[in-house]
């Protein structure tokens, strides 16, 4: 309930249209509803790391369904009919959502094949993430396009909110493109960025330590005289 609660407040904050801010409560139950399927199917059981798995799932299947709604809601602000913005603002995003979600569920994929211990406990997690990520690429590619055409009203003027808010949105917009803007003028730094995040990357990972679980916190105390 909490993971559902923060979707629909981050989701109004940045959309700022209440219609919209719901739609995650269709998407998110029909794609979760068919991956507890999919664990039926397989036999897993509801247990602390299958729920986290549709906790990371929650978000994740939220993602699809933003980008195809902020893909038809600039169409529709820019003027086009809404049955013409969702056909055409689903369309351009397809591949994208499509590779997204593919990827997703591919990386997933080698924790299938872990032996052991290991193996067997986070195996349903990674299940559990790959098929509510595949399944939301799905929904967000058809029901998605359907729900924002009935819950767009054609002449619906913007809100207060919207209307003191928008400022800000546009700064931030501006900001984002200047900055992009100066990026792309010296884009061969990004080489050296990368090459130091390589670096780190193996430097941090050989000074970590390794365990395969952290030590349980009991809330015990021992005094000693």
């Amino acid at each position: 309930m909490i993971s559902f609660i923060l979707v629909i407040a981050v989701i109004f904050l940045f959309f700022r249209n209440w219609l919209i801010a719901i739609r995650p409560l269709i998407d998110i139950p029909i794609s979760l509803i068919a991956t507890f399927f999919v664990m039926y199917l397989a036999g897993f059981s509801i247990n602390i790391l299958s729920l986290l798995g549709i906790i990371l799932a929650t978000g994740l299947v939220v993602d699809d369904g933003i980008v195809v709604t902020e893909n038809i809601f600039r169409k529709f602000e820019g003027g086009m009919p809404i049955r013409r913005a969702a056909l055409e603002g689903s369309k351009e995003i397809f591949f994208a959502v499509i590779s997204t979600s593919v990827t997703l569920a591919i990386v997933f994929l080698p924790v299938l094949f872990l032996q052991g211990f290991v193996g067997s406990l986070f195996r349903e997690f990674a299940v559990v993430v790959a098929t509510a990520v595949l399944i939301s690429a799905f929904v967000s590619l058809t029901i998605t396009p359907v729900l924002n055409v009935y819950l767009n009203k054609p002449n619906a003027r913007h809100r207060k909110f919207y209307l003191a808010t928008e400022p800000f949105f546009k700064g931030m917009e501006t900001g984002y493109r200047n900055s992009l803007e100066r990026f792309l003028s010296k884009r061969k730094i990004a080489y050296f960025i990368i090459a130091a995040c390589v670096l780190i990357i193996f430097y941090l990972g050989r000074t970590l330590q390794s365990e395969i679980a952290p030590i349980e916190d009991k809330k015990q105390s021992s005094f000693r005289d």
